[in-house]
């Protein structure tokens, strides 16, 4: 899908930091049994005389020591996946591109719809990735911004979603949107919907739009290379901090 290639630069995602965990909790569970196995077998030869009361006793105690170790490891790793687990800006920032590569295929069905049921949508596809990990409404900074992506007490990334009505009305989006900021967020984004526009031109505006409100550009989609959903990278200084910088993102989702 080309639309997540200008993500590329935050590096890839992958899901391997789960894999050793539920390894862990199998390989415990299987010796758990194995452990109980071999007591049975150990019952069954002291019975039989095979081996002294004493021999029997001091297995026994090894053995059941052996066990509560490993049924301890298991019960800890399995506990540890059902936590929330970790979550990255690369994976909000591409769960965000597919969700608006899928409304783009079908833009008769979001054509109609109001800038909240818009958001909706994002809303839904974040959270069923990321899920408990994503509010909307949400109080920050100055106010409520649309959607709020958390990793913990942490912010991973502040949304903001328009509809495109011209330039004045995104400019005061972007500073709507830096209201949002609080001192230790470091980064945001901007949906636009695009309803009945050209897309070349509407992104061009966006685009110029970022470069002289202050915004120096890291890299935006060309709107010509047949991508679906436009990205674009820029930087500014923090609006509470001249020494930190704030990443902000653009997204041109057109409906058209």
């Amino acid at each position: 899908m080309s639309a997540i290639n200008p993500l590329r630069p935050f590096g890839d995602v992958s899901d391997s930091d789960e894999k050793p965990t539920i390894r862990q909790s199998c390989s415990s569970s299987y010796r758990c049994a194995a452990i109980v196995s071999v007591l049975e077998q150990l019952k069954i030869d002291y019975s039989n005389n095979v081996i002294d009361q004493r021999t029997y006793r001091t297995l026994c105690d090894s053995f059941n020591e052996e066990y509560r170790r490993e049924q301890k490891s298991a019960i800890s790793s399995y506990s540890q996946q059902g936590t929330r687990r970790s979550l990255t800006l690369t994976e909000v920032l591409i769960c965000l591109d597919g969700a608006g590569v899928q409304m783009e295929k079908a833009p008769q069905t979001w054509r109609e719809w109001k800038e909240e049921q818009l958001r909706q949508v994002l809303l839904v596809a974040l959270n069923s990735k990321f899920r408990g990990q994503v509010s909307a409404e949400t109080f920050n900074g100055l106010g409520k911004t649309d959607l709020l992506v958390r990793n913990g007490d942490v912010n991973i990334l502040i949304v903001e979603c328009k509809i495109w009505r011209g330039v004045k009305h995104f400019t005061d989006a972007i500073y709507q949107l830096l209201g949002y900021v609080s001192i230790r967020d470091k980064n945001c984004a901007l949906v636009a919907f695009v309803k009945n526009s050209e897309l070349t031109t509407v992104w061009q505006r966006m685009s110029s739009t970022m470069v002289s409100t202050g915004f120096k550009c890291g890299w935006s989609s060309d709107p010509q290379s047949g991508e679906t959903v436009l990205v674009g990278s820029y930087i500014c200084r923090h609006p509470h901090d001249s020494k930190q910088k704030l990443a902000f993102y653009l997204f041109g989702i057109f409906l058209v």
